[in-house]
């Protein structure tokens, strides 16, 4: 039977593990002084030797080779081949991911009670320990704690945050590491030596990046270019069978893209796509070409930084001068949040043509429909066009609200049309479009605070993971805090989002109370409705300013927050009767009425809106 390439080359003794010093150093010293814990708990990402290792451990322990001068495991003794042929009856491996129950432990308690049938120590390796259910671990928990003397347990798992820290507590953890580039370089020229593989050193670079420090999937990767059958196995092979596109692929993206030319970008695109390429992988390589044209941007010699051909390292640096440094950086910005998109989307392609298009208008000036001027003087009945049966449209009102710049300010139009009588003169445009959109002044520096996360309000420190994506966000809190700023922040980020919110609603609500990670709003009992429809876009302004922790409950009063300061000097309302209640309704509706109407001719502008 056929046996994979990393199942064949499974290492057998400690000299080779590839990478993982740091704990081979410690398990080492631990069997020559006989210190051996009783219970470890390996803990690291996939593919990276927590088994191997497991296993290798347990050789060593139950290694009869008495020769001096031989690290253990020495792998010829009986005991060595029996483990490494899975026939050690000593040694017995349990998945967790399929017997994680409490029968399933229980037998584990009770057979540790039985010494060693060959060896001098049973060994029980459970991979996958954080699948175990809860009564599984309470289970085990004494067994764990104090086993005989003759028993050592090995658990193995990707996901140590998952073990309880009871668990964690009883066991010496040790981390496995992503294991480096060139550890990978030097296993794999290891194996193609030793069967006599022809491969090309750049195609061996190629299969160590795209590994992301998994030997395993090192290991596969270079199976499944193995298999094909050539004679010599070269990076564009090797690009070939993995899905990716070349260097010069990349280079002259980028150059479609610091040209502005998106038609030549897109088409790029489609032709690697066509000739079934993945768009998730070119998304992924694409991704690193940034962060190589970042390396050549500030390293003098990048050679042995930059994973590409001489020639091509050569182009890299000189594209790398073409481009700004706020060009590299927001090109890496957007393709990691969008490979983070792309890991879920099944339309991964339509991302990397979004990306294209984001990359070159970012790069330009941004334009945005300025306000349109309203006299104050114009009655709401003239301006509002009216239908065959007398009434404004549905969708006038909206449109309106829509054609409104971001950062409004009805008060001022209002008091500048007071004091001049007439609205304030714009500047003379050449043709229609200009009269809708104006270039902004600063746009690069404007772009960066509407288009990405907004700006913590607090003061930061140094953000060593600034760009990551908003779960990785850090903000370090000021000791005191101000509800009322908190607040108005993420009211103004708000108006960018919603305007009609800022004009209906924000001066109804006031910020009351944060508890924790809660912060409490308490908001009008008629803006309810609208404050709870707003809610979701609320929280994830808050998130993004002051922490994934922190989200909004809201809490209807009957009074107007922004009007009262304390709650003190609102009177509970007793009970009322039935008419009364009918009354307080109708006077509900009017209140509400009123509202709106003020809310909007403030909004555009105007004196007053008679309500029939």
């Amino acid at each position: 039977m056929h046996l994979a390439l990393y199942r064949s080359e499974r290492p057998e003794r400690f000299e080779e593990i590839i990478g993982q010093k740091h704990i081979v150093k410690i398990l080492r010293n631990q069997i020559k002084k006989g210190t051996v814990s009783q219970s470890y708990l390996f803990a690291g990402t996939r593919g990276t030797g927590k088994t191997t290792t497991a296993r290798i451990l347990a050789k060593a322990v139950n290694c009869t080779c008495s020769e001096p001068g031989v690290d253990l495991p020495c792998g010829e003794c009986a005991n060595c081949r029996a483990i490494t042929e899975g026939r050690f009856l000593d040694v017995v491996e349990l998945d967790a991911a399929s017997n994680n129950g409490v029968e399933s432990l229980r037998q584990i308690t009770e057979s540790v009670q039985y010494p060693p049938t060959v060896g001098k120590y049973k060994v029980y390796i459970i991979d996958e320990a954080h699948m175990l259910t809860d009564s599984a671990e309470n289970a085990f928990l004494k067994t764990l704690e104090e086993p005989p003397a003759h028993v050592i347990f090995i658990l193995a798992t990707t996901n140590p945050e998952k073990i309880k820290a009871t668990i964690k507590s009883r066991c010496l953890t040790l981390n496995f590491r992503h294991v480096s580039e060139n550890d990978l370089l030097d296993g794999m020229r290891r194996i193609c030596q030793k069967k006599a593989i022809n491969i090309e050193e750049d195609a061996l670079a190629v299969i160590a990046r795209k590994a992301d420090g998994s030997v395993r999937d090192a290991l596969s990767l270079l199976e499944q270019c193995i298999n094909a059958g050539d004679e010599l196995i070269t990076r564009e092979l090797v690009l070939e069978y993995t899905g990716g596109a070349g260097d010069d692929f990349y280079i002259e993206l980028t150059d479609a893209i610091r040209t502005g030319e998106a038609g030549t970008a897109l088409a790029d695109i489609d032709s690697m796509v066509r000739i079934g390429k993945d768009a998730k992988q070119l998304l992924s390589d694409w991704l690193m070409h940034y962060r190589n044209l970042m390396i050549c941007k500030y390293v003098q010699d990048p050679s042995e930084l930059v994973n590409a051909s001489s020639e091509n390292t050569v182009r890299i640096v000189a594209q790398a001068k073409s481009l700004s440094d706020e060009a590299i950086n927001y090109g890496i910005r957007l393709l990691s949040d969008t490979v983070n998109k792309a890991k879920f989307s099944t339309m991964p392609r339509i991302l990397l043509e979004t990306c294209v298009i984001k990359l070159i208008v970012g790069e330009s000036a941004e334009v945005r429909t300025e306000p349109v001027r309203i006299n104050a003087n114009i009655s709401m009945s003239a301006r509002t066009p009216r239908t065959e049966a007398g009434t404004a449209p549905a969708t006038s009102s909206a449109q309106r609200l829509n054609a409104k710049a971001e950062n409004h300010r009805p008060e001022s139009i209002s008091a500048e049309a007071s004091q001049s009588g007439t609205p304030k003169e714009e500047p003379q445009a050449t043709n229609a479009y200009e009269k809708q959109v104006q270039p902004r002044p600063n746009a690069s520096a404007e772009r960066a605070q509407d288009v990405e996360e907004p700006q913590p309000l607090f003061e930061q420190k140094f953000n060593p993971l600034e760009g990551a994506p908003p779960d990785r966000h850090i903000v370090e809190f000021e000791a005191n805090h101000n509800l009322d700023e908190m607040w108005d922040r993420i009211c103004d980020q708000m108006a960018r989002t919603d305007a009609m919110f800022m004009a209906m609603v924000a001066k109804y609500t006031r910020l009351v109370d944060l508890h924790g990670s809660e912060l409490t709003v308490e908001v009008k009992k008629t803006k309810s409705l609208m404050a709870d429809d707003a809610l979701d876009e609320l929280n994830r302004i808050t998130k993004a300013l002051y922490g994934d922790k922190f989200y909004i409950t809201l809490r209807v009063v009957e009074y107007n927050p922004a009007d009262a300061r304390e709650l003190s000097q609102v009177e509970e309302p007793g009970l009322q009767r039935f008419d009364e209640e009918l009354i307080d309704a109708a006077e509900e509706k009017d209140e509400i009425a009123k509202e709106v109407a003020k809310d909007v001719a403030d909004f555009f502008g105007v004196d007053k809106i008679d309500i029939k």
